[in-house]
């Protein structure tokens, strides 16, 4: 049986199987830190998985040394579609910080992951490129802390301001997108600054 991603939990992880398509793999530089702790740095393979519909993805994740990750860059080309079984979720990955639609990091080397044609029938029905699922105006009067890929026309990029944030100086530049949304028949434009 094979879902959409949508369909993706802890439940559905183990007995189900998924078609996924890769986009944008890359080997990723991060630092984090910890309480009383100095800064760490690492680094890990990270794709994105497109399902059924453009709108429908999560990130795709190995962790190791650079040898390990340099083989998942080989192995996880863009534009490749994996039948994806027996899959283990990150415990560790979380929500907050995940700007996919799917908030969920399947961890790809201790998943089963099965190449599948190009000509296969399941291959040719997946999107070639995610596209993320949030607007503008859906996000724009959130008042927390969290990530999301959003779509917008680029109105404007502002000039590089160094400015003092939780993480020390650096340098911030302002991007304005907008977005306009069908509502009732009238369009309203949205805006946001980023």
């Amino acid at each position: 049986m094979s879902l959409d991603l949508r369909a993706l939990n802890a439940s559905s992880a183990k007995v189900a199987a998924f078609y996924v398509r890769v986009c944008e793999p890359a080997i990723i530089s991060y630092s984090y830190s910890k309480k009383n702790m100095p800064e760490q740095h690492g680094q890990r393979f990270k794709c994105i998985l497109v399902g059924e519909k453009p709108d429908s993805y999560c990130e795709g994740s190995v962790m190791g040394y650079p040898r390990k990750l340099e083989e998942a860059k080989a192995k996880f080309q863009p534009g490749l579609v994996f039948k994806l079984s027996k899959i283990k979720l990150d415990p560790k990955s979380n929500a907050t910080y995940l700007s996919t639609d799917i908030k969920r990091r399947i961890l790809l080397d201790s998943t089963v992951c099965t190449l599948v044609l190009q000509g296969d029938a399941a291959a040719k029905r997946l999107p070639r490129e995610a596209v993320p699922g949030k607007r503008i105006h859906e996000i724009q009067d959130f008042d927390g802390y969290a990530r999301f890929d959003i779509m917008g026309v680029l109105r404007s990029v502002g000039d590089p301001q160094q400015r003092t944030t939780p993480s020390g100086q650096k340098n911030i530049i302002e991007v304005e997108l907008v977005d306009v949304a069908a509502t009732g028949g009238t369009s309203e434009l949205s805006l946001i600054h980023i």
